[in-house]
């Protein structure tokens, strides 16, 4: 899980760059939290600001009760302020996921990239791996990863086609590859392929390249 670690290391760490623009009401005990956090040594007093945006104890102007139960999870996984256990990150993504709605973090781009479908990739990950205090179940990580495939996130679309070409958890099958890669490779920010877009076209190619012929629109 190194990439998924360093993933959400640098997404925790741009998450304290914008904390000092926050609303009036908040903005001097976020900026004092966000100082003290900033140099990643003492991170606890902003996973505890997090705790209580997710409790709604608390209100921000820069993210919700789901962005912050994702940002606890996320804390658990890199080990940032807590001892690394995906157990209690699982709880926090799924209960992120649970919480629903649209989000205001970078991976929510648009409808389509909701608080369900990131923490359901972001579980899935963890499921499929396993970890410290959590027993891998590859059943229940490709349950997920179809889920939010079927909720359009490139990022699942992707894992799926690398299962369905590898014959991990589910039946080898390099026709359901090619469409799952197809579906992510026309994956869009800003009018630009997205870098799940870009592995999914590349991956596709090579299938191409086997004699496995190209879904159609």
């Amino acid at each position: 899980m190194p990439f998924l670690r360093s993933m959400l290391f640098a997404a925790f760490g741009f998450g304290l760059l914008g904390l000092s623009a926050c609303g009036p009401g908040e903005q001097r005990d976020v900026y004092w939290l966000a100082r003290r956090s900033s140099d990643i040594y003492d991170p606890a007093p902003l996973i505890r600001f997090y705790e209580q945006v997710a409790r709604g104890e608390v209100k921000s102007s820069l993210f919700g009760p789901a962005d912050a139960m994702r940002k606890i999870g996320d804390a658990y996984v890199v080990g940032l302020g807590v001892e690394r256990d995906y157990g209690q990150a699982v709880r926090w993504y799924r209960q992120a996921a649970a919480h629903g709605g649209p989000g205001r973090v970078n991976v929510a781009r648009d409808d389509r990239d909701s608080h369900i479908a990131f923490n359901t990739f972001l579980m899935a990950r963890l499921l499929e791996q396993g970890g410290p205090n959590l027993a891998s179940d590859l059943a229940e990580a490709v349950r997920l990863y179809r889920a939010c495939a079927e909720n359009l996130l490139a990022a699942c679309q992707e894992r799926m086609g690398d299962l369905s070409e590898s014959g991990t958890g589910l039946p080898q099958d390099l026709d359901q590859a090619a469409m799952w890669y197809f579906v992510a490779a026309a994956d869009r920010e800003l009018g630009k392929p997205t870098p799940e877009a870009l592995r999914a076209g590349e991956k596709l190619a090579k299938l191409e390249a086997r004699g496995i012929k190209r879904p159609q629109r």
